[in-house]
């Protein structure tokens, strides 16, 4: 599958004029992160998708419930069969997390994401 590409604000990538595509990894990758950047109830024509942002929020954010919040999101996408592993690094003063999951792809090849979270 082919789709528009889009940078870290979301903004469509232009190169010499044109505007870039992505596929395959790549493509799925930046589902993912669209994915995971979408609050639950944050767009309108299908509330139920996206992440649950509340758990990533406050001093008190717990690793199994981020977890769950993940894993749940991630789930939506039907290209993934499931999760291998994730894990989380802190930058505490910065207030944000960093996510890296590897996701086991429908035809079995693992697909390897990073993701950092506002807390």
């Amino acid at each position: 599958m082919k789709s528009l590409a889009v940078d870290d604000t979301g903004d469509l990538v232009i190169k010499n004029g044109n505007i870039t595509m992505v596929d395959e990894d790549e493509e799925l990758i930046q589902s993912l992160r669209l994915l995971l950047q979408t609050n639950v109830d944050e767009w309108f024509l299908d509330p139920s998708i996206g992440l649950d942002h509340a758990e990533f929020r406050g001093k008190r954010a717990d690793e199994e419930d981020m977890t769950v919040a993940l894993e749940e999101a991630i789930e939506q996408e039907p290209r993934i069969d499931r999760i291998k592993s994730i894990s989380y690094e802190y930058d505490r003063p910065r207030r944000k997390v960093s996510v890296f999951f590897i996701a086991i792809k429908t035809d079995g090849e693992p697909l390897e994401v990073s993701e950092v979270m506002e807390q």
